[in-house]
């Protein structure tokens, strides 16, 4: 058997010779696939890196490959996922019928495949937008991925990510408040949406959501009320966020802005104490109310939180 499988690789010109033009059979990546689980390191190795040269070519070791993604073997797995990725398009239709598998294990490799694929995953689109209301969160956030990633116009994509928003999963919300800068200014909504995810139960996606609004500047004005409402917020860091977005959607906010830092100043948590110091010093003169509060700061326990405090009043004080 290991005389058989060795051989293989020997049609496959390992090491040696250009590739093949037609790809490899069917037969010859089952083989290899097979290979994948030898007991010996160097066979699985060797077998992995013939796999891994595949391209778009090897329509032949689609079939194979979509069978492996549901192997009790992690390595087989991994590799017949990443060797799909590199087929791309040719791929497609196979793996986006593989996301309609009972088995969940095929279903998670293959919205992940979809993901690496990239714009030549449109044709999966439908049953990508399926994928993502499926109960395992993994799978809902290759599938989004694959989505944002294969979708080119931004109004098919707004309404996938709206829905997103109110997915159970916060790490799904948080690459959802990403995309959306990513369409922001194409679509209309993208502002009040984000606005609406400032009082998301997770603060981190409340910390992104302010992040996100703050790099659309003035675009975000409707963000407004929303961020002021976020300087109450329960959470530092949030409370940060929001007051540095004040500022770069509107100057004119400072005075608001610099009021919910200087609070941040007495803080129980040294991060929360220094990033409120740094952002002072960001918005650097308008922020000259808070230099009792920061020459207080300049004498802090914490070492991080002296140095940004002196560092925002050489800022403000310039």
């Amino acid at each position: 058997m290991r005389t058989l499988l060795v051989g293989c690789l020997g049609l496959l010109a390992l090491g040696s010779g250009p590739a093949r033009a037609d790809g490899p059979s069917a037969d010859e990546v089952r083989k290899l696939v097979a290979q994948l689980k030898d007991r010996d390191v160097g066979q699985r190795s060797a077998a992995a890196r013939e796999l891994t040269k595949l391209g778009p070519e090897a329509k032949e070791a689609v079939p194979v490959l979509v069978g492996a993604l549901g192997d009790a073997d992690g390595e087989v797995r991994q590799v017949a996922t990443n060797v799909l990725s590199k087929i791309g398009k040719p791929a497609v239709p196979a793996l986006g019928k593989a996301l309609e598998s009972s088995d969940r294990v095929v279903r998670r490799q293959a919205a992940l495949a979809l993901s690496k694929v990239g714009a030549d995953a449109k044709a999966a689109l439908p049953a990508l937008t399926t994928a993502f209301g499926d109960k395992d969160r993994e799978i809902r956030s290759f599938a989004l991925a694959a989505i944002i990633r294969a979708e080119e116009d931004p109004k098919g994509l707004a309404p996938v990510l709206t829905n997103a928003l109110k997915d159970d999963d916060k790490g799904v919300r948080v690459t959802t408040v990403y995309a959306l800068e990513g369409i922001a200014g194409k679509v209309d909504g993208v502002v009040p949406a984000l606005a609406g995810a400032l009082k998301d139960s997770e603060k981190d996606v409340r910390i992104a959501t302010a992040a996100v609004i703050g790099r659309l500047g003035p675009d975000a004005r409707a963000a407004l009320p929303a961020l002021k409402d976020a300087l109450k917020d329960a959470d530092g860091e949030v409370r940060i966020s929001a007051a540095q977005a004040l500022v770069l959607i509107d100057e004119k906010q400072s005075e608001a802005a610099v009021l919910a830092l200087v609070d941040c100043l007495t803080d129980k948590q040294d991060g929360v104490r220094r990033g409120a110091s740094y952002v002072l010093g960001e918005i650097g003169p308008a922020a000259k109310s808070a230099v009792p509060a920061l020459t207080k700061a300049a004498k802090d326990g914490s070492d991080a939180v002296r140095q940004a405090a002196a560092a925002a009043l050489k800022k403000i004080q310039a």
